[in-house]
């Protein structure tokens, strides 16, 4: 495993402790009504910010931006924002906000690193098929 892989599995783990402690909070509280509806919209939220970072189709795309908006809001006074929902529930929003800003730049760096192999790889077979066939023509 390489630095990176490495990182990027530390990132995953503390990504997903952050969402255990979200995910124990009903069995904590045992939150119920408009508390439960929160924690659920929260969830979905998390998971559409997840699922859909590298969609390529319209509706999945704005299921992303939209997510990452209502993380990203910080001046939102509506009782289902980011903000008031971890105010309602008692949670950190910085904290879970960065932890997902850090998953998301990890996802991207793993993604680049992933087509530059890909484009090298390519590049590298071009090379040697060209060489042949110098080789061929040369002889």
């Amino acid at each position: 495993m390489d630095f990176l892989t490495s990182h990027e599995h530390r990132q995953d783990r503390l990504l997903e402790a952050m969402f255990k402690e979200i995910l124990c909070l009903p069995k904590k509280n045992n939150l119920d009504g408009e508390e439960g509806l929160m924690l659920a919209v929260l969830e979905n939220a998390i998971e559409c910010f997840q699922k859909n970072i590298f969609a390529h189709k319209r509706k999945r795309k704005r299921l992303y931006q939209e997510a990452e908006e209502w993380i990203l809001e910080k001046d939102s006074d509506w009782c289902f924002s980011f903000e008031f929902i971890f105010e309602t529930l008692d949670l950190q929003p910085d904290y879970i906000r960065l932890g997902l800003l850090s998953w998301k730049e990890a996802k991207c760096k793993e993604r680049f690193i992933q087509a530059y192999r890909r484009r090298r790889k390519t590049l590298l077979k071009t090379r040697v098929a060209d060489g042949l066939l110098d080789m061929r023509v040369s002889l």
